[in-house]
């Protein structure tokens, strides 16, 4: 009896100081951060900028905005960008409610958060209070690799993601948006899945992706326990993406086979996960793999000699073999010394296996991931005048500001595609006539004024007075981040006002420019060539059997009639070979390249806007129809022919 009380003492004490559930928390914390849009209308026909700030959280590794309360009505959103690389996200209704009223992770320390109002909305608003953080620094975890190296390797396995906030991982089990993970690595507040992980800096801290590559969690459909080793799993679903409007499976295109069966003793196990590195710190929870031979499968409990460290708690233990998975990892419990081993919850757990077989992650309802492909290019329209395509703050009243930079560069962004050709702004020389180049500049990598796309000079005098410059046109895309510029700053009485929208701007000194992080309220006119652009066909939503989608036209003359060509073919139509060279009709460089056995009439509105809405039945005939579309814009002053045309737009159902 003895003997026998021995080995349950050492056993539990084993159990106690080896075996440690492998997660890495975030470290972040709420911290105040008012953010009061106040309540807006837009009683126009286009949408408008009505509200921007910045929001700055210093000595900060990564930053989200926590929204408290919100009007979006419409198509009405929140904008939200990041200042250290540009990446954004546009939070509407329905995406403020996926994401539990956070928005996704952003690497840096300030948002640019902007509101914009859909045309023709009614009170339009949105208010913060705090905002989430995570603080720098470093983790330190008990080690888990099995012997004196870690033997991990970076992966470029699909399936897995990095589980947040409590620094896990989870792994796709459908086609669609259903997990595995650990249960423990369940948390009671919002939850997010990440895939395409960046490397994390030198010092490990962990980078996130841009937000077309996270996922938050249907808090809702989260399952599973945390029991003991052996008895530790989750089962849950992820809510479709705002930006790509598609399901994680659907993105990644891949997910695991679940086995519910035991590997053999001799098979050799892996662990595909976001797992802390403490050697190589960029690799640190991003992922990484490793095989190592099955020590005991006893019970529901896994127990294998394959390296794991903090974070890697909820990755697939997989039957190298098979390529099957066959449980989830759970627990460290290797030593550097050779002994010891990493342990996971085997899929013939019965309760573990019954939420996977219930959970409810059938494929689509067609065999094939729908997609719309733009292809071909479209033709310039006529040009027309070169009329106020937007302003800021346009009061035509001085705040009397002065610097002695050489040159401002205020940063523009959010806008439809724009061809540049003129800029107004509202300013005076502080002494006589003064000659100033004002330019047009894109960003470049480092999130800095970049090349000049267009400049001209204007003659500033003493006299407060709108000064126009005429611009070489400027191709601007829709939502690029581009900078209005203009030198000899030092001479002059800025444009800018006491009251208004704060802008992002950059000052250059000592041959290198740089942000300011002072509020400044810039007034500007920004000019476009209302007609002179290339019709763009794009879609909204994705053509699935059983939902609606839109064919949409933008960047055509406004107030025109149209024609949206939808047909069987982009070869061939009738007799008539495609892609049709139009030249020979009077129309050079425009070429017709989708057959029209259907033809659709529409109208552009004073933005040059229109689109058709399809819904398609749930029919199993209509799964992998292809479809071709293209919009013929009438446009009587741009060629004989008096007609200009979109690109093409592959469509698979």
């Amino acid at each position: 009896m003895r003997s026998l009380l021995c080995l349950l003492s050492v056993a539990a004490l084993t159990a106690i100081s080896g075996l440690v559930a492998q997660t890495a928390p975030l470290a972040s914390e709420r911290r105040a951060s008012v953010v009061n849009s106040g309540v807006h209308h837009n009683n126009t026909d286009i949408e408008q900028v009505v509200f921007q700030q910045l929001v700055l959280a210093k000595n900060v590794a990564w930053i989200r905005l926590v929204v408290d309360a919100a009007s979006l009505p419409k198509s009405s959103r929140i904008e939200v960008v990041s200042v250290a690389d540009g990446q954004h996200q546009n939070i509407d209704a329905l995406e403020l409610s996926r994401w539990s009223n956070h928005s996704a992770y952003f690497n840096g320390d300030m948002l640019l958060v902007r509101l914009i109002a859909a045309p023709r909305s009614n009170r339009v608003f949105f208010k913060t209070s705090t905002v989430e953080v995570g603080r720098l620094g470093s983790r330190v975890d008990p080690m888990s690799q099995c012997g004196p190296q870690d033997n991990r390797v970076p992966s470029t396995d699909k399936r897995t993601g990095r589980l947040l906030p409590r620094g896990c991982t989870a792994w796709l089990i459908s086609s669609q948006n259903c997990f595995i993970t650990a249960g423990h690595c369940r948390s009671s507040s919002q939850m997010t899945v990440q895939f395409n992980v960046p490397p994390s800096s030198s010092t490990g801290q962990i980078r996130h992706p841009g937000p077309q590559d996270q996922y938050p969690v249907d808090m809702s459909t989260v399952q599973g326990t945390t029991g003991r080793i052996g008895n530790d799993w989750a089962v849950f679903k992820t809510r479709r993406n705002g930006t790509t409007n598609k399901h994680a499976g659907a993105v990644q295109g891949a997910f695991f086979k679940v086995a519910f069966s035991k590997p053999a003793i001799s098979n050799s196990i892996r662990i595909t996960g976001y797992g802390i590195d403490r050697n190589q710190r960029t690799r640190s929870q991003t992922n990484q793999t490793h095989a190592g031979p099955l020590r005991t499968n006893s019970g529901t409990r896994l127990c294998y000699f394959t390296d794991t460290e903090g974070g890697n708690s909820g990755s697939p233990v997989i039957d190298d073999k098979t390529g099957n998975a066959v449980g989830v990892h759970t627990h460290g419990g290797c030593r550097t010394s050779g002994t010891g081993c990493n342990s996971g919850t085997s899929t013939t757990n019965s309760a573990f296996a019954a939420a996977i077989r219930n959970f409810r992650c059938e494929p689509p309802f067609c065999s094939n991931n729908a997609s719309f492909v733009p292809y071909g290019a479209g033709c310039r329209s006529a040009a027309q005048n070169c009329s106020v395509a937007f302003q800021q703050n346009w009061q035509k009243k001085l705040a009397g500001k002065t610097t002695t930079a050489t040159r401002i560069a205020v940063w523009e962004f959010g806008r439809p595609e724009t061809n540049v050709c003129g800029v107004d702004l509202y300013m005076k020389s502080r002494s006589g006539n003064v000659v100033v180049t004002v330019s047009i500049m894109d960003l470049d990598r480092n999130s800095l004024p970049g090349k000049v796309l267009s400049f001209a000079k204007v003659t500033v005098g003493p006299t407060a007075n709108i000064y126009s410059v005429k611009l070489s046109p400027a191709l601007i895309k829709k939502d690029a981040i581009f900078f209005i510029v203009f030198d000899n700053a030092d001479k002059l009485v800025l444009p800018t006002t006491s009251t208004g929208t704060t802008n992002v701007h950059y000052e250059f000194r000592n041959n290198s420019w740089g942000q300011v992080l002072v509020n400044t309220n810039f007034q500007y006119r920004v000019h476009h060539e209302s007609g002179a652009r290339t019709p763009l066909l794009t879609n909204t939503a994705a053509p699935i059997v059983g939902k609606s989608f839109s064919v949409d036209l933008s960047a055509a003359p406004i107030n025109r009639a149209v024609l949206l060509f939808l047909g069987a073919s982009r070869t061939k139509w009738g007799a008539l070979m495609l892609p049709f060279d139009l030249r020979v009709l009077g129309a050079p460089g425009c070429s017709l390249l989708a057959s029209g056995e259907i033809s659709i009439p529409a109208t552009t509105n004073s933005a040059g806007v229109a689109s058709a809405k399809f819904s398609l039945p749930l029919v199993k005939n209509l799964c992998n129809v292809r479809l071709y579309y293209q919009y013929l814009v009438f446009d009587r002053n741009a060629n004989n022919l008096g007609l200009t045309v979109s690109n093409g737009g592959d469509c698979r159902l």
